[in-house]
C-alpha cells in the first residue's frame, strides 16, 4: 500500500455508512478503498442490489441518521419535496 493510500490519512474507512452528495437518496457503506488519482481519493461504495460503483470522496458525506424528514430537507439530504411529502405521509399513517 502507497502512502497516498495509507487507511490513517482516508476520510473514510471500510464500515463507514455514506451518502451521496450529488445524489443524497443514494446511502451506503465503503467497502474499499481505492486508487488516489489527481489529488482525489475513490472509496468503492455499496449501494446495496450489487450497486457498488467507485466514488470520489468530493461526492461522499458521512451518513447521519435523523427521525425528522424536515431536518433532511433543510440539510439537503432529501432534495425532491416529492420525496418529503411521501415520507411524511408514510409516517403519519397515510399509507398504512
Amino acid at each position: 500500500m502507497d502512502e497516498k493510500n495509507d487507511i490513517s490519512e482516508n476520510k473514510f474507512k471500510p464500515g463507514d455508512e455514506v451518502q451521496s452528495v450529488s445524489d443524497p437518496s443514494r446511502i451506503g457503506v465503503v467497502v474499499e478503498i481505492c486508487e488516489h488519482h489527481a489529488g482525489v481519493q475513490w472509496y468503492r461504495v455499496n449501494f446495496g442490489a450489487g450497486d457498488r460503483p467507485k466514488m470520489p470522496e468530493p461526492d461522499l458525506r458521512p451518513f447521519v441518521p435523523t427521525d425528522k424528514p424536515c431536518d433532511n430537507l433543510i440539510s439537503g439530504k432529501i432534495q425532491c419535496l416529492t420525496t418529503i411529502a411521501s415520507i411524511m405521509a408514510y409516517k403519519n399513517g397515510f399509507w398504512r
